[in-house]
């Protein structure tokens, strides 16, 4: 393969500004490392074709298999990041007053569309507010009767009320799980063109055969 620094770049995700780009700017780093040891072995005058592909196979799978459990770790860090996140999530959602909460849903199922938007329309800016939102919030939108819509609208208000990054913070962990799970694959892919495996597996094996 070209390891060519922009290739490199694209095939690790090596971007952004989230949390997990050091650990894909490393990634590509590692990737180069091999490289330049692959190289080194082919340069040796005292190895001959045969030894290179043994050695340079068993070298760039240990060093794959150790950044391979560091994917692993990172995205069970990630994993545990998100559970923490939605936690939160659903404590900011969380009505004070549950018991409230129900009757507000129940008062609203019982309404026509129009009487619904109209009640709720009145108690924007009122004290009553915060006690609706708390009862569309949290819960599927067929329990109020409202549109998903406006389920997420209300969503969204008390999550800037109570706790602003919230309203981002899904997202962008849900894009650092898709560029983590990308440069695995791009590292991965690279290893498998860096030294061919089953080739270096057969020559090692027949040179453990007795002569």
């Amino acid at each position: 393969m070209s390891f060519d620094p922009s290739v490199i770049i694209e095939r690790c995700q090596v971007h952004g500004d989230d949390a997990g780009r050091s650990f894909r700017e490393n990634t590509g780093q590692a990737l180069r490392e091999m490289h330049a040891a692959v190289s080194a072995l082919e340069r040796n005058p005292m190895k001959n074709a045969a030894q290179v592909k043994i050695e340079a196979a068993a070298m760039v799978r240990k060093r794959a298999e150790a950044r391979n459990v560091l994917f692993d770790v990172n995205r069970e860090g990630l994993r545990k990041r998100q559970a923490d996140v939605a936690a939160r999530v659903a404590n900011a959602l969380r009505p004070p007053n549950p018991a409230e909460a129900q009757e507000i849903r129940a008062v609203l199922r019982s309404m026509s569309e129009k009487e619904r938007y109209d009640l709720i329309n009145r108690a924007e800016g009122t004290d009553d507010h915060l006690s609706f939102l708390f009862a569309i919030a949290g819960v599927p939108a067929a329990l109020s009767g409202l549109s998903p819509g406006k389920v997420l609208e209300a969503k969204n208000t008390l999550l800037a009320l109570k706790d602003p990054e919230l309203l981002t913070l899904p997202a962008q962990l849900a894009k650092e799980s898709t560029l983590l799970d990308k440069c695995e694959r791009g590292f991965n892919d690279s290893v498998d063109e860096l030294v061919d495996f089953d080739a270096a597996d057969a020559l090692r094996q027949l040179a453990e055969e007795p002569q």
